[in-house]
């Protein structure tokens, strides 16, 4: 029989989306066993570019956000371009700013992937959306429980309407949603 202890260091593609919930929270938010990966580190960025506070611990791999105080503004194309997941800051910035600024994503290395069903919810729960020169501008007067149906069963889109619902009146109903574990 084997026997032991194994250490399982967190999971990436599940830290990204915890780190960008964690703007829907008025208030210290900690999170542990963040892994010290590039991709952490830019979405820490990203987040305190939006106004959140972020104290990092890498020997007890935690992350602690205060995001109580956001701030508005255009988050920077250098950052965004990065890493995919950082267009899962829409959803959260938009609910509790009403409104956000952001670069089309980059960062995927199986080339560049749409972001048609995340845009698509995000109306449907209540946002105008513009495009111009690569910025997507995102705003509401508030958001509104809908149903979305995705045409796929995207991991991404489900995360960032869950996460924009989350600030919406009513109730919100995602068919065809992603059921991936992150």
């Amino acid at each position: 029989p084997l026997k032991g202890e194994v250490y399982i260091d967190g999971a990436k593609n599940s830290a990204l989306p915890i780190l960008a919930a964690t703007l829907l929270a008025e208030g210290t938010t900690v999170i542990e066993n963040i892994p010290n990966l590039t991709d952490i580190d830019i979405m820490c960025r990203l987040l305190k570019i939006s106004g959140a506070k972020i104290k990092r611990n890498f020997e007890k791999k935690t992350v602690e956000i205060d995001a109580t105080s956001l701030t508005f503004g255009e988050l920077p194309e250098e950052h965004v371009r990065k890493i995919r997941a950082s267009f899962l800051l829409a959803g959260p910035l938009l609910a509790r700013n009403k409104r956000v600024n952001i670069q089309m994503p980059g960062g995927c290395p199986i080339g560049v992937r749409p972001i048609d069903l995340h845009l698509k919810g995000l109306y449907l729960l209540g946002a105008k959306i513009k495009q111009s020169h690569g910025v997507i501008e995102l705003k509401c007067e508030k958001l509104k429980g809908t149903q979305i149906h995705l045409d796929f069963p995207s991991v991404g889109a489900t995360i960032n309407l869950i996460l924009a619902a989350t600030y919406a009146k009513g109730k919100t109903t995602i068919k065809n949603a992603a059921k991936e574990p992150e």
